[in-house]
């Protein structure tokens, strides 16, 4: 089982977005100042790690480059969530030089896809909300009803 990467500062060298794999997975992106999370209000709590968005790719590192190449050239086509950022002034509390990342490896397109769901899932369940970021539910696996009833405790309704 793969597991989540350090975070990453998106300020640091342009390195640490080239030492990420191009291979299928799901990252997170939040903010920190002086190198602690910036705590989120969320509808059921606070989310205390912040967490912006969470998504999935076939290629991780092209990905995570596109948010951020969205948010320095100021170009709102290439990621959603980059999109979301700049179209709403996300940057006025979450200024992009305090952004990071973090991703795991998840092996296929499909498990990527379903790793993202739970991660969405747990996320909504815990703070009855989803990251800032996330403008969509996210893709749903085939096996979206037993995950959602094992993470809610609840059957899908319709």
């Amino acid at each position: 089982m793969n597991r989540w990467s350090k975070w990453r500062s998106f300020k640091e060298k342009e390195s640490a977005l080239n030492e990420i794999p191009e291979e299928p997975g799901i990252y997170q992106f939040r903010s920190v100042k002086k190198g602690i999370p910036i705590k989120i209000q969320r509808l059921k709590k606070n989310d205390e790690k912040g967490i912006l968005s969470i998504g999935e790719s076939g290629n991780l590192k092209k990905r995570i480059k596109a948010f951020w190449y969205s948010l320095k050239n100021k170009d709102y086509s290439s990621h959603a969530a980059a999109w979301h950022y700049l179209s709403f002034g996300f940057d006025k509390n979450f200024p992009a030089h305090s952004l990071e990342f973090r991703y795991k490896k998840s092996g296929t397109k499909s498990k990527a896809i379903k790793e993202e769901c739970i991660e969405l899932l747990r996320y909504r369940n815990k703070f009855m909300d989803g990251p800032p970021l996330n403008i969509s539910r996210g893709k749903y696996p085939p096996s979206y009803e037993k995950i959602f009833k094992q993470i809610t405790g609840r059957e899908l309704l319709g």
